[in-house]
């Protein structure tokens, strides 16, 4: 995973360097909010969590800066979640050309697996790919 220094929500920064590490596996969702799949893909994403048999972070990458839309769509951050904003050079780095992507890290900082876009079955593609992923460590 690309090193990225962006801003949260809240004023404060979330920076990792290349080669950090991740407490957890951790999904990097990029997401626009002006889409009209951002609350369906939030709420998809965090029932997947929710219900994997193991802990998992959540980096919502927003590409926009807007802190009022993204408020909207995430007014409070659930444990393990972390709210970013400004992160077209995030988008950039990984090579997304549309949103959402949600990019699966292990915690060595590699990433296992990428699911682009937004379906009805995000939440069992979340499931099994983070399923995977984990075994695969």
């Amino acid at each position: 995973m690309p090193a990225f220094s962006l801003p949260t929500t809240t004023g404060e920064r979330y920076s990792r360097l290349l080669g950090d590490k991740f407490r957890t596996p951790t999904l990097i969702v990029i997401i626009d909010p002006a889409s009209t799949f951002a609350r369906a893909t939030v709420n998809d994403i965090r029932k997947s969590i929710e219900a994997l048999p193991y802990n998992a972070d959540v980096i919502w990458a927003f590409v926009s800066t807007n802190t009022d839309i993204i408020d909207e769509i995430i007014p409070q951050p659930l444990m393990g979640e972390h709210i970013l904003m400004n992160a077209k050079s995030l988008a950039r780095d990984c090579g997304v050309s549309s949103y959402p992507v949600s990019i699966i890290v292990g915690t060595d900082g590699v990433v296992d697996d990428v699911i682009l876009g937004y379906n009805n079955e995000l939440t069992s593609v979340v499931i099994q790919k983070m399923a995977l992923a984990a075994k695969s460590r």
